[in-house]
């Protein structure tokens, strides 16, 4: 996967809603860092994974298991968590 570093506009659908959201990502030298807001919140994740077009993104939350997985295809990125 190329290096994807940007903004990125979501729709999280969950419990039968679509929640907005933002990806923003950036590279620190070769680490993957993400920014993840979910509806008006922080979700905090740790630095990302890359795989082929897969990016994999875990929470950083102890209370919440959370795992992005998210499909990188030209300008659009599709995926689930």
């Amino acid at each position: 996967m190329a290096r994807l570093a940007g903004a990125y506009d979501l729709s999280i659908t969950f419990g039968g809603g679509v929640i907005p959201g933002k990806l923003t990502i950036a590279y620190v030298r070769d680490t993957l860092t993400a920014n993840m807001i979910v509806g008006e919140h922080e979700s905090p994740v740790k630095p990302g994974v890359q795989k082929g077009n897969t990016l994999v993104l875990e929470g950083t939350s102890p209370a919440m298991k959370i795992r992005y997985e998210l499909a990188f295809r030209g300008d659009s990125v599709s995926g689930s968590f």
